[in-house]
């Protein structure tokens, strides 16, 4: 509070679907940003991780191309549960492959990276029922950690 304006673009369509570049080209038109803080990793299940992998570069382009005075903060995906356990899902393989994918990318360009999923992984009790989205406990840990990325991106100015 005071110290920034937040907006948040939430879409079910994920990297290699060109209509996320096409939304996201849309909302930095509409708006300016000084710092964005993205990820997209919990949807494309479709999209093989190479397929991800290959998307994620005109996603940051796109960002750079609508918001060119913007920080960027890139956010690893949290971990998926079998609901609201301890048990991983064996699709967090898939998640921890992505992150690492993605990782890999957003270290050679000089992007600050929050690693939400550290955040999470040790905390079952941050997954709510269906085991992919935050409790309110979870939304609460979560929401700090990216506020602190935030602020520390702010510091910087």
């Amino acid at each position: 509070a005071g110290q920034a304006y937040v907006g948040r673009l939430a879409t079910s369509k994920s990297l290699g679907d060109p209509i996320l570049l096409e939304q996201v080209a849309l909302v930095l038109r509409e708006y300016p940003f000084d710092i964005i803080h993205f990820n997209n990793g919990m949807h494309g299940w479709d999209y093989t991780e190479q397929e991800y992998a290959a998307a994620f570069p005109s996603l940051v382009s796109t960002i750079r191309a609508g918001a060119p005075k913007a920080k960027l903060i890139w956010a690893t995906t949290t971990p998926v549960r079998e609901g609201a356990t301890t048990v991983f899902a064996p699709r967090n393989e898939r998640v921890k492959a992505r992150n690492q994918l993605s990782l890999a990318i957003v270290m050679r360009q000089g992007i600050p990276v929050d690693d939400l999923f550290s955040v999470v992984v040790d905390h079952p009790e941050y997954s709510a029922s269906d085991g992919v989205h935050a409790s309110p406990a979870g939304i609460t840990a979560e929401a700090a950690q990216v506020a602190a990325s935030i602020q520390k991106v702010l510091a910087t100015r």
